[in-house]
């Protein structure tokens, strides 16, 4: 996890916004509180944390309309590092750091979907 947050960050650094949106998903699917599959970025955020509005607001807008000038594409990459970070910072208060050390350990986040899928159909 700890390599994959490090290469994650770095695509960021270089313009990746889905890297940040892959991390904070990541983090929260670790912690249980995952998004549903049919979510939109925006539904989760609202749902999930004021503080993630914002990151999920530019995700989307990467996906859905990702010809940009490259100017606002920058203010777009600040805009999703401080919503991360921001992010991040107020899961520590909303997790216990019971559940936050749990989470370094769950693997949920680094389980192949296919596997899961073929898990749920097994049961």
């Amino acid at each position: 996890k700890w390599a994959r947050r490090r290469v994650r960050m770095r695509r960021l650094l270089h313009g990746d916004i889905g890297a940040a949106w892959q991390e904070i998903v990541d983090r929260l699917t670790d912690l249980g509180a995952g998004p549903r599959a049919s979510d939109t970025p925006r539904e989760f955020a609202d749902a999930t944390e004021a503080a993630m509005e914002p990151l999920a607001e530019v995700y989307a807008e990467t996906l859905y309309a990702p010809e940009v000038d490259w100017v606002s594409h920058g203010q777009r990459v600040s805009v999703a590092t401080r919503s991360l970070e921001e992010t991040v910072g107020r899961l520590g208060t909303r997790f216990s750091r019971l559940e936050r050390a749990a989470s370094w350990y769950r693997l949920r986040s680094l389980t192949p979907r296919w596997w899961i899928r073929m898990r749920r159909r097994g049961r």
